[in-house]
């Protein structure tokens, strides 16, 4: 009878957790930079309809590097809104 043992090629990865939160660090700063060109590229009407000028967008645009974008954007768009 043969044994069938479970090797490093078929092992399932196991997650980092430094390794992981990388990852998703990464993909989630790609997420916010493809959503800020998304909203760039909308009207200006469309814009202040949801609350946001393109002032807004320029300051998420040079906003410092790893900082929250999108929060940038949601606060701006609170201020709008009032």
């Amino acid at each position: 009878m043969t044994t069938i043992s479970e090797t490093a090629a078929v092992r399932p990865f196991r997650r980092s957790g430094a390794l992981w939160t990388a990852i998703a660090y990464v993909a989630a700063m790609r997420e916010n930079r493809r959503t800020l060109h998304d909203i760039n590229a909308m009207e200006d009407h469309i814009l202040r309809d949801i609350g946001l000028t393109r002032t807004d967008l320029m300051r998420a645009n040079v906003a410092e590097p790893g900082s929250d974008r999108m929060a940038l954007l949601s606060r701006a768009r609170r201020r709008g809104m009032v």
